[in-house]
């Protein structure tokens, strides 16, 4: 992948998950390290992931 690659929620979302390919997740993490807009997006969305983690720990701790 070039930092001309076109990448979706899906793709960075699975990274997150743990849901790709070693190929994949190789080309999804060279993206995040060379494409500004890429990587503020997997911040947002490992940000909203941490956030609905704490959430669902804090509702079955009830």
């Amino acid at each position: 992948m070039s930092s001309e690659t076109v990448f979706t929620d899906y793709e960075i979302q699975a990274l997150l998950d743990g849901a790709l390919a070693p190929e994949e997740e190789k080309a999804v993490r060279e993206l995040i390290e060379t494409n500004e807009d890429a990587r503020n997006r997997y911040k947002q969305l490992k940000a909203q992931k941490m956030a609905l983690k704490r959430w669902w720990v804090s509702q079955v701790k009830h």
